[in-house]
């Protein structure tokens, strides 16, 4: 991974502002198929006059011991610790590092996806500036009230709020003993009811059924929800659609909304066929089946989760613009 100047501002932004290393701490960095990264993350870690180990994640699979008994010795005497790789990796050894970190008490960044591309956009995002226009959503947000969105391909949703709901921000600020995730930058709740219609030409993820950019484009995928959960799905390839409709059957609670999401990362504006960029791109994302209801209060929640993203959203809240025509209005991020 061949790192030019832009996305060096990338690799300084994810060391000083979202784990936040400071002089005299130990910091440990886990690394997956990312040598080139890993040593200029040690770089800068360094530069602030704070130690630091480089762990390719390989490591804490040898024979001897649970991988989660080898995380935790690995982090015993770190104050901070970060995992990088260039590609989304496999979800259960993210799970559980995620888990496992929980209980080390260091503060841990995980961190996936990170193409050189996404380090010169997306990740150059400062996280207070994502601080700042998450609290000002927040704050219009928490009262409650009427969500509507449209599209051009034909996207006609309401969804109704309830501040009993609370607004959960994402900013990749990991205190002492917690995780965040980076690329972020979003809002999301947990609507008490959504109605209508919702076509997803940008992105779609539901386990191992994955489409989006132009190949979703040319054949998008149609939702059609009453009181917060799909009844029915179309799409120009009936085999989308089975197994859509075979996901949403797994449990009661997979074909019902578990939140949505508002984007708030000003730099993540182009498709770069990464989870975990492309969620960021601005609009409305839809997650049915997990509802991450420690955070959002959820009354419902499964384990198995579905999101889609659609393309050009205008997104109003109580008449008030957020999303016009694809972009966040400048009103919540100036």
């Amino acid at each position: 991974m061949g790192l030019d100047d832009a996305a060096m501002r990338g690799v300084d932004n994810l060391v000083r502002n979202h784990l936040r290393i400071t002089e005299g701490e130990r910091a440990l960095i886990l690394h997956r198929d990312a040598d080139a990264l890993a040593a200029a993350l040690a770089d800068v870690i360094r530069g602030l006059g704070a130690r630091v180990r480089t762990t390719p994640i390989e490591i804490l699979d040898r024979d001897g011991g649970s991988f989660e008994a080898r995380l935790r010795e690995a982090v015993a005497d770190m104050d901070a610790a970060l995992y990088v790789s260039g590609d989304e990796g496999d979800a259960q050894r993210g799970a559980a590092l995620v888990s496992t970190m929980e209980s080390t008490g260091v503060r841990y960044l995980h961190a996936t996806g990170l193409t050189p591309r996404a380090l010169s956009s997306t990740l150059r995002a400062h996280p207070q500036q994502l601080r700042a226009t998450n609290e000002r959503l927040a704050a219009v947000l928490g009262r409650g009230g009427e969500l509507t969105l449209r599209s051009p391909a034909g996207t006609d949703l309401r969804l109704r709020l309830d501040a009993k709901y609370p607004i959960v921000p994402y900013e990749g600020i990991p205190e002492a003993g917690k995780w965040e995730s980076v690329p972020t930058g979003a809002v999301s709740v947990y609507p008490a009811d959504a109605s209508g219609t919702y076509v997803a030409d940008r992105l779609l993820k539901a386990g191992e059924l994955v489409r989006w950019g132009r190949e979703l484009q040319r054949a998008p995928v149609t939702f059609h929800l009453e009181r917060g959960r799909v009844v029915r799905t179309e799409s120009a390839e009936p085999e989308v659609a089975e197994a859509l409709e075979a996901r949403f059957a797994a449990d009661g609670h997979a074909s019902a909304i578990g939140f949505v999401s508002i984007a708030t990362n000003p730099l993540c504006l182009n498709e770069l066929r990464t989870f975990s960029n492309d969620a960021l791109l601005p609009g409305l994302r839809l997650m049915f089946g997990y509802s991450d209801p420690k955070k959002t209060g959820a009354p419902r929640s499964s384990p198995h989760w579905s999101t889609v993203l659609g393309r050009r959203h205008d997104l109003q809240h109580e008449g008030t613009p957020i999303v016009t025509a694809g972009r966040l209005e400048r009103r919540w991020t100036a």
